[in-house]
């Protein structure tokens, strides 16, 4: 299945000049458990401010064919399917950045995302984009440490079919 997780803070903000511009230990905390042993999907700026993610899949979305990464797909169509196609017994997550985020927030293979509300403000050049309430449920809400909520949400059912 496919599914998104991210951080955002207050604003919209997911990033500052090539790097999370906040640190919130119950959400990394949530991240590792959530997606240890799947695919995760992500551009080459968000691949390279990573530290390593062991026990996952790394897909890296770039331009570049000389990008670092075992795993290496020009834009986010190729590596949705190349990642797709290797997940058997598991999900695929796509992990940011901004462009990852904006293209699959409107592509309906997208079923699931996890989204982190961390509530304080910072200085931020990248950002998530506004969530359609049409297009999504929230199935939960849950406090995930001081000042931050896990917003768990599925892609409504289209019901023009």
């Amino acid at each position: 299945m496919l599914k998104l997780i991210a951080a955002v803070c207050t604003g919209g903000g997911i990033g500052n000049q090539g790097s999370i511009p906040r640190k919130c230990r119950a959400d990394l905390k949530h991240f590792q458990s959530t997606t240890r042993g799947h695919i995760l999907v992500m551009g080459r700026v968000t691949a390279a401010s990573c530290h390593p993610l062991l026990g996952r899949t790394i897909i890296t979305v770039s331009s570049n064919p000389k990008a670092l990464g075992d795993h290496v797909k020009r834009n986010y169509t190729e590596a949705k399917h190349y990642a797709l196609r290797r997940a058997r017994q598991c999900d695929v997550f796509m992990c940011g950045g901004e462009g990852i985020y904006y293209t699959a927030i409107n592509d309906p293979d997208l079923k699931e995302m996890y989204i982190t509300s961390i509530m304080d403000h910072h200085s931020c050049d990248r950002y998530f984009p506004e969530i359609e309430d049409d297009d999504w449920e929230t199935l939960s809400v849950k406090p995930l440490g001081v000042g931050a909520f896990l917003h768990h949400y599925r892609r409504r059912e289209n019901e023009d079919v």
